[in-house]
């Protein structure tokens, strides 16, 4: 799985074989594939979208990889603001029920949500760590620690908030003004830091998905 902020100049970066493979020790170049499977996902005003991603396959390990848009969640209806709105709402100190009532999603689905988010708190704030650091920015003063500190699932949505916060100020900014200027770099593909920008605006496609960082920054 691929996740890609600006899916146009993805599929653009994928036609031109501009695309690395993210996969371990490869360095194969993607080409066109296929397409998804179609799958419908709805979004925080209600409003649901059928949605088929782009599918490519490595040229050199010949497996294949979904180009995913960073609105959405793999195996998920519902798309990453939703989701983030819920496990805002649940780490500020709402129930599950109170948090589904919220978004308007069954509460067996929040709950299972919040569950899961909480058992990989700290995968999550590890998978993020690098664009924090990327961006200049950080989780919270060690020497005046909040009193969400400590808890789980507070310390991953804050950790995503921070993390989409450097991306969207910082570190895409950046990349936008590079593109202005002339420079052409390759589009992302690997993990943040250690991968540059393309694209008018950015074009990712990251080993960690930055799905949920959108999520995090609309529910802040």
């Amino acid at each position: 799985m691929i996740t890609v902020v600006d899916p146009d100049a993805a599929r653009r970066s994928l036609v031109a074989g501009e695309l690395a493979c993210p996969q371990p020790d490869c360095g194969g170049r993607l080409r066109v594939w296929s397409r998804a499977l179609p799958r419908r996902v709805r979004g925080l005003d209600g409003t649901v979208v059928r949605v088929t991603p782009d599918r490519a396959r490595c040229r050199a390990c010949r497996v294949s990889h979904v180009l995913l848009p960073a609105g959405w969640l793999p195996r998920r209806g519902y798309d990453v603001e939703v989701v983030g709105a819920a496990l805002l709402a649940a780490a500020e100190g709402a129930g599950y029920r109170r948090a589904a009532t919220r978004v308007d999603v069954p509460a067996s689905t929040v709950r299972d949500w919040i569950h899961a988010a909480r058992d990989g708190a700290a995968g999550l704030i590890s998978a993020v760590s690098g664009v924090i650091e990327a961006a200049g920015a950080r989780l919270h003063r060690p020497q005046a620690p909040p009193v969400w500190a400590g808890r789980p699932l507070s310390e991953a949505v804050a950790a995503l908030g921070v993390a989409a916060r450097g991306f969207v100020m910082d570190l895409a900014t950046h990349a936008h003004s590079a593109r202005t200027d002339g420079s052409r770099g390759s589009t992302i593909s690997g993990s943040w830091p250690n991968a540059t920008a393309s694209a008018s605006t950015t074009s990712c496609g990251w080993s960690t998905p930055p799905g949920p960082l959108r999520a995090c920054a609309a529910g802040r």
